[in-house]
C-alpha cells in the first residue's frame, strides 16, 4: 500500500464520519424542535379541553371550595398556538378569541380538534375522525363518590 492509497483511504473515513456528525446533528436538531413543539401544543390543549369541560370559564371551585384561576394558563394557550400552531390553527385561535371577547356564543372545538389532529400527525398517529367526549369528576363531598358528567 503507498503512502498516497493510505491518505486516500483516511480522507474518505474522515469525509464519512464527519458527514455522519453532520447528519446526527441535524437529525438531533429537528427532533428537538418537534418534541418541543408537540409538548407545547399538548399543553394548550389541555387547556383548551379544561376550560370547555368548565363551561367556558378557566376557573373552577375546587373541592375545598376555593377558586382555582388559570385564565393565565389559557392566555397563554392561545399565545402558544399562535407561536407553534400551524396557519389553520392560529387563525381558528383568532376566530375563538374574537367570538370570546365579543362576548358572542363561542367555541373552541375547532380549534380543539385542530390541534389534536396536528399533534397526533407529528407522533405519526392517524387522525381522528370523530368528537372527542370528554369526562368531567365532581366531588361534592368527600364522603360521596364523585358524579360524572360526559361532555362533548
Amino acid at each position: 500500500m503507498s503512502p498516497l492509497d493510505f491518505y486516500i483511504g483516511l480522507a474518505i473515513t474522515n469525509i464519512v464520519v464527519l458527514g455522519g456528525w453532520a447528519f446526527s446533528i441535524v437529525q438531533n436538531k429537528v427532533a428537538l424542535r418537534r418534541e418541543r413543539r408537540v409538548s407545547q401544543l399538548a399543553a394548550a390543549y389541555d387547556t383548551f379541553v379544561r376550560v370547555g369541560i368548565d363551561g367556558g370559564r378557566p376557573v373552577r371551585i375546587n373541592a375545598a371550595g376555593e377558586l382555582d384561576d388559570y385564565t393565565r394558563e389559557f392566555e397563554h394557550a392561545v399565545a402558544t398556538v399562535h407561536l407553534y400552531g400551524t396557519e389553520e390553527e392560529a387563525e381558528l385561535t383568532n376566530i375563538f378569541v374574537r367570538q370570546l371577547t365579543g362576548k358572542n356564543h363561542y367555541s373552541a372545538d375547532d380549534l380543539v380538534n385542530a390541534l389534536r389532529n396536528d399533534i397526533r400527525k407529528e407522533m405519526g398517529m392517524a387522525a381522528l375522525k370523530h368528537a372527542p367526549t370528554y369526562l368531567k369528576q365532581t366531588i361534592t363531598d368527600n364522603r360521596v363518590r364523585p358524579t360524572n358528567e360526559a361532555k362533548t
